[in-house]
C-alpha cells in the first residue's frame, strides 16, 4: 500500500514539474518573441526628412485644410442654404440646415474610433482612399440635390462626415511613420491647413454664393474633396504595427476585444481622463463656425446688406487667422524639451482649453451686460 502511494506521489510530482517547466519554456518564448517585436521597431526609425516625407507632409496639409475649411466654413454656406429653404416654403429651415452640419462634425469625429480599427486592418493608405472617394461622392450627390434638405442630411452630413473621417484620422496617424525629433513643428504645420483653407474660403465662398448660389459652391467643394483621393496615395506607412501581446488562459472575449483595441492604454488612468474629457471639451467647440455667421448678420455689423454680410464672413476668417498662428507657435513650443517629458504636452493643452473657456464665458458675460446697459 506505501509503495502504491509512494508511485502516485512521484508521478504527480514529476506532473507538476513537467507543467511548471512547460509554463516556464513557454514564458520564455513569448518574452523573446516581444523582444524580437520590439527590436523590429527599434530597427526602423522615422527619416524626418526626404522627399517621400515633404509630400506627405503636404498631403496632410492638403487633407486637413480641404475638410476643415469646409467644416468650419459652413456658417457661410448655412446663411444662403437657409434663405433658399425658407423661400421654397421649408418650415424650422434654421433647424433643419443647423442639422446638417451637425451631422457632418458630429460623424467626422464619432467614427474616428472605428476608423483607428479599419485602417489596423486594411492599412491607412486604402482606408483615406475608400474615406476620400466616399467625401467626394456625398459632397458631389449633395451639389446635384442641393434643393432637398433631405438628401443633404445623408450626402452632406453622412457621406461627406464618414469619408472625411476615414481620410483625416489616417493623414495624423501617418505623420508619425516619417517624422519624430520634430513631430510637434510638422503636426502644427498641418493642422495649419485648415486656418489657411478655412481664411480663403471664407472669403471665396461668400463670393460663389452671393453670384453663383449654392450648386456651384457645393459643386466647388466636390473637387476640393476629389483631391483629398490623390493625397492619400502618399500615405505609406514605414513603421510596422505594434506587436499584441498575448496573455495565457485570456479568454475568448478578451482576445476579440484586444484585436480590435489595445488595452494597455486604457490601463492608464492619465490617459482615460483625457480620452473622456477631450470629446465633452469639443461639444461647443464648433458652435461658432456654424451659427457665428448668422448671428452677426442680425446685429448687424452695417447698414449696407452687402458689407454685413461681407463683415459677418470675416469674422471666420479671423478665427482662421488667429488659430493657424496658434497652431504654429504651440506646436513649436511642444518640441522644446521641457514640454515633451512628463506629459507636459497634455497639460499645454489643458491649459489652451481652459482659455477657450474663459474666453467663451466672458463673452456671455459681456453681452449680458451690454444687453441690460441697453435696456436701462
Amino acid at each position: 500500500m506505501d509503495e502504491v502511494l509512494t508511485q502516485k506521489k512521484e508521478e504527480e510530482e514529476g506532473k507538476r514539474r513537467k507543467e511548471e517547466e512547460y509554463k516556464r519554456t513557454e514564458g520564455e518564448h513569448d518574452k523573446r518573441k516581444e523582444e524580437e517585436d520590439e527590436a523590429k521597431n527599434e530597427e526602423i526609425v522615422p527619416p524626418d526628412g526626404g522627399i517621400w516625407a515633404w509630400m506627405v507632409l503636404v498631403s496632410c496639409f492638403l487633407v486637413n485644410g480641404i475638410i476643415f475649411g469646409v467644416i468650419n466654413t459652413f456658417g457661410i454656406l448655412f446663411v444662403k442654404l437657409k434663405s433658399d429653404l425658407e423661400k421654397a416654403g421649408v418650415e424650422d429651415a434654421a433647424l433643419k440646415c443647423s442639422l446638417v452640419g451637425s451631422l457632418t462634425i458630429g460623424s467626422t469625429f464619432l467614427l474616428s474610433f472605428l476608423v483607428g480599427i479599419v485602417s489596423d486592418k486594411i492599412g491607412l493608405r486604402f482606408t483615406a482612399l475608400i474615406g476620400g472617394v466616399i467625401a467626394t461622392l456625398g459632397m458631389g450627390l449633395s451639389s446635384l440635390h442641393f434643393h432637398s434638405v433631405e438628401v443633404l442630411y445623408v450626402s452632406y452630413g453622412i457621406l461627406f462626415g464618414a469619408g472625411s473621417s476615414m481620410v483625416y484620422t489616417p493623414s495624423l496617424t501617418i505623420l508619425g511613420h516619417y517624422f519624430r525629433k520634430h513631430l510637434g513643428v510638422v503636426n502644427g504645420v498641418v493642422t495649419a491647413g485648415s486656418s489657411v483653407f478655412t481664411i480663403v474660403l471664407s472669403f471665396t465662398n461668400t463670393y460663389i454664393l452671393e453670384h453663383y448660389g449654392v450648386q456651384a459652391c457645393l459643386q466647388m467643394f466636390t473637387m476640393l474633396t476629389a483631391v483629398t483621393i490623390l493625397a492619400s496615395l502618399t500615405f505609406v506607412p514605414v513603421l510596422p504595427p505594434p506587436a499584441i501581446v498575448h496573455t495565457k488562459h485570456q479568454s475568448k472575449f478578451r482576445e476579440l476585444v484586444q484585436k480590435v483595441i489595445y488595452l494597455p492604454n486604457w490601463k492608464n488612468k492619465r490617459y482615460v481622463i483625457w480620452a473622456l474629457a477631450i470629446p465633452t471639451a469639443l461639444f461647443g467647440y464648433f458652435v461658432p463656425y456654424v451659427h457665428l455667421v448668422e448671428f452677426a448678420k442680425n446685429i448687424p455689423l452695417d447698414e449696407n446688406e452687402h458689407m454685413n454680410g461681407e463683415k459677418a464672413s470675416t469674422l471666420v476668417a479671423c478665427i482662421g487667422i488667429t488659430s493657424g498662428l496658434g497652431r504654429l507657435i504651440f506646436g513649436k513650443l511642444s518640441d522644446h524639451s521641457r514640454i515633451k517629458v512628463n506629459g507636459n504636452r497634455i497639460i499645454l493643452q489643458q491649459i489652451a482649453f481652459v482659455a477657450i473657456g474663459e474666453i467663451r464665458i466672458s463673452d456671455v458675460t459681456l453681452n449680458s451686460c451690454t444687453s441690460e446697459s441697453e435696456l436701462n
